[in-house]
């Protein structure tokens, strides 16, 4: 699958201006996006909303209690590491609206009518 037609996450929360997806580490890695890139959201097939069209503006890998407490151990074996980059905690992926694509098939360079469902 080309990085065009990626499947990378699925829509966490929205606003007028923007919406953060979520997605595993491989599946970040995977798709080779990063910051800056191009990113769209396809809605479901029965979804009358627009495609969404978008640039990534922050990536955000969320710490929790385990991360917090291997930052200040002083030796952590490389197995630990190996682990931790497997673990299946959600990579946040802030994106900002720049277009949509309206009913006519047209892409219109302006914020989407509403923003994309979330799951989506």
């Amino acid at each position: 699958m080309s990085n065009s037609q990626a499947f990378i996450g699925r829509v966490l929360q929205a606003n007028a201006t923007g919406f953060l997806v979520g997605c595993r580490v491989p599946q970040l890695q995977e798709s080779g996006l990063a910051f800056g890139a191009l990113v769209r959201v396809t809605p479901a097939e029965n979804d009358p909303a627009p495609e969404i069209f978008g640039i990534i503006a922050e990536i955000h890998l969320p710490g929790d209690e385990l991360v917090r407490q291997l930052t200040v151990a002083p030796d952590v074996p490389a197995s630990i590491h190996t682990d931790q980059h497997q673990r299946n905690l959600p990579v946040e992926i802030q994106v900002l609206s720049l277009g949509y694509r309206d009913a006519d098939g047209r892409i219109r360079h302006l914020l989407p009518p509403r923003p994309p469902l979330t799951l989506a």
